[in-house]
């Protein structure tokens, strides 16, 4: 799926090895990637969905963003993702997780959600009840996504 678009700049560190029929060796394969998106955007990222019971969705649909930054590391057939943060003027996104070669994931994501989307629904802290205000005191929401890609569990 096309989720994320932006304009991508990486510096990659790879290894890996390739038998004689050159076919790859994915437990083999090692790297290290620094990522930078500009100009970027998230669209239809499916585990926002569930914060439809308390967040119009449509304003969940193509979230724009300045700037993302993060190390991206595989080893043993997975994907590390550290903790990264997404913000823009409605929402800021942490994320971090593993994804495995064979679509296996775990997931994390904290959203930092300002008063501007909770305007539909002022009884929000009612109806989701992981909602919690950090020291600024905006609200929090975590959702923790496993399973594969065709089965996640919210």
């Amino acid at each position: 799926d096309n989720n994320v678009g932006g304009l991508l700049s990486a510096s990659i560190d790879f290894s890996g090895t390739w038998d004689k029929f050159l076919e790859p060796d994915l437990n083999s394969m090692k790297a290290t990637s620094d990522l930078q998106i500009e100009q970027g955007r998230l669209v239809d990222f499916k585990p926002l969905e569930s914060l439809a019971k308390f967040v119009d969705i449509n304003d969940l649909k193509s979230i724009k963003f300045s700037s993302l930054q993060s190390r991206v590391e595989i080893s043993k057939s997975i994907i590390t993702i550290p903790k990264t943060a997404i913000k823009n003027s409605a929402l800021n996104i942490d994320f971090w997780g593993t994804h495995s070669f064979n679509n296996d994931i775990d997931y994390h994501i904290q959203l930092l959600i300002n008063d501007y989307l909770l305007k539909e629904k002022p009884n929000a802290d009612d109806e989701f009840g992981l909602l919690e205000n950090d020291p600024e005191n905006r609200r929090s929401a975590f959702i923790l996504m496993t399973g594969t890609v065709d089965k996640l569990r919210y």
